[in-house]
């Protein structure tokens, strides 16, 4: 009898203690990813879900800009208005559960938030951590382009070269298979250009901010041969790649007020 006495004392001496070990769930998520992107670059993230004891049904929920999109996901995972929606399961008893998503940023610089939210079909003892948001500056890489104020007729240096290899990337001066040659043109007001080949019809175009130019050259039949289109690096200089139509080649070219 005394034994069994000090037997029931003791499980409920410890009833609180137990109590309190089996206290609520405390689920987290953690969103880990970039702090700057290029526009239009993807945005790799990741999603850890964690729970110090086994939580049931595990949900997690990214959302993101209208501006951007979701190219690929983890398979646990579905589109929704404005993000994803991804099913988990249970999880046991301190376990983590990651998940992945590329994100593709917006075509315009500035910053974006993107928030990944946890949750569970029980209560959570500590819903503080159960949102996680992530900053990301999204970055214009190029250069800015300067307003080119031309007179006309405006006389011009027009500089160009042959680039190695074909590549299918923008050409510049890095690439010359040789030195580059200069010759005298100038931009008529009536979009004409005035070159020394009359086997061709040159024509330039500003842009209306003054920040690009575009010159075409067409044979006598009116056969698009190149097109050369570049910002304005400088305030008198434009400077791009060229696009030849009639061979696969690449040039680099910079048209400057004399």
């Amino acid at each position: 009898m005394r034994l069994t006495t000090i037997l029931l004392i003791s499980a409920f001496s410890l009833t609180p203690s137990l109590a309190h070990a089996r206290g609520g769930t405390d689920l987290s998520i953690m969103l880990l990813g970039p702090d700057n992107v290029d526009i239009s670059d993807t945005i790799s993230v990741q999603m850890i879900a964690a729970t110090d004891k086994r939580a049931r049904n595990v949900t997690v929920q990214l959302l993101y800009p209208a501006s951007v999109t979701a190219s690929q996901y983890s398979s646990e995972c579905w589109p929704i208005s404005g993000g994803l929606e991804c099913d988990i399961g249970n999880m046991r008893r301190n376990s983590q559960y990651t998940l992945t998503a590329d994100l593709l940023a917006p075509s315009s610089a500035g910053s974006i938030s993107v928030v990944a939210t946890a949750s569970m079909s029980r209560n959570d003892s500590n819903q503080s951590n159960n949102t996680s948001t992530k900053v990301i500056n999204v970055i214009d890489p190029a250069p800015p382009a300067f307003p080119v104020n031309l007179i006309l007729p405006q006389d011009m240096d027009f500089t160009a070269c042959w680039t190695s290899p074909y590549d299918g990337k923008p050409a510049s001066f890095d690439d010359c298979e040789a030195p580059p040659t200069t010759a005298d043109v100038t931009l008529n007001p009536n979009g004409s250009v005035t070159t020394l080949d009359p086997n061709v019809n040159v024509t330039w175009s500003q842009s209306a901010d003054l920040k690009s130019l575009t010159i075409e050259a067409r044979d006598l039949q009116g056969n698009l041969g190149a097109s050369f289109t570049g910002p304005g690096v400088s305030s008198t200089c434009f400077e791009g790649p060229a696009e030849y139509y009639t061979a696969i080649a690449e040039a680099a070219w910079r048209l400057c007020v004399k």
